[in-house]
C-alpha cells in the first residue's frame, strides 16, 4: 500500500513537471506573437 502511494505521488509529480514545461513552451512560442500584435497596432 505504501509503495503504491509513492508511485502515485511520483506519477503526479511527473505530470505536474510536464504540464509546467508545456506552459513555459507555450508562452515561449506564442509570447512574441502576442507582444508584437499588441505593440504594433
Amino acid at each position: 500500500m505504501r509503495q503504491k502511494q509513492a508511485q502515485e505521488q511520483l506519477r503526479y509529480r511527473n505530470i505536474m513537471v510536464w504540464d509546467g514545461l508545456m506552459v513555459v513552451l507555450l508562452f515561449a512560442f506564442w509570447g512574441p506573437f502576442f507582444a508584437s500584435m499588441f505593440a504594433g497596432s
